[in-house]
């Protein structure tokens, strides 16, 4: 079993139900700590839908508390949801720019270390 994200009707992502359930845990966390909806919408228990806009804000807000906030123990518990939400914004090709040089610098690190 697995789940569906898409964007658009179009799957961008299909992971093991476990993989899915930690990302969505790690992304509601995250939603809480940066005060902002994931964009990330629940159409059947295990197929997501991602709107765009709403998704790409929730992603750069994550980006500037993780730049901004940026003690190690905040870093560290963001890098996860923000990386593959990063990965997810590739996919879609839904674009995401820095708003300052740190950002930039932290989209350029995270987008290298990508592993998917």
């Amino acid at each position: 079993m697995s789940f569906t994200f898409d964007v658009h009707n179009e799957e961008i992502w299909g992971p093991a139900n476990q993989v899915a359930r930690l990302y969505l845990d790690t992304v509601d966390a995250a939603s809480r700590y940066v005060d902002q909806p994931t964009g990330l919408t629940d159409v059947s228990g295990d197929w997501y839908t991602i709107e765009p806009d709403a998704f790409r804000d929730f992603v750069g807000a994550m980006l500037h508390a993780y730049v901004e906030r940026g003690r190690g123990d905040v870093r560290a518990l963001l890098r996860g949801p923000l990386a593959v939400s990063l990965d997810l914004l590739r996919r879609a090709d839904i674009a995401l720019e820095g708003q300052t040089d740190n950002e930039v610098a932290a989209l350029t690190e995270l987008r290298s270390e990508l592993p998917f």
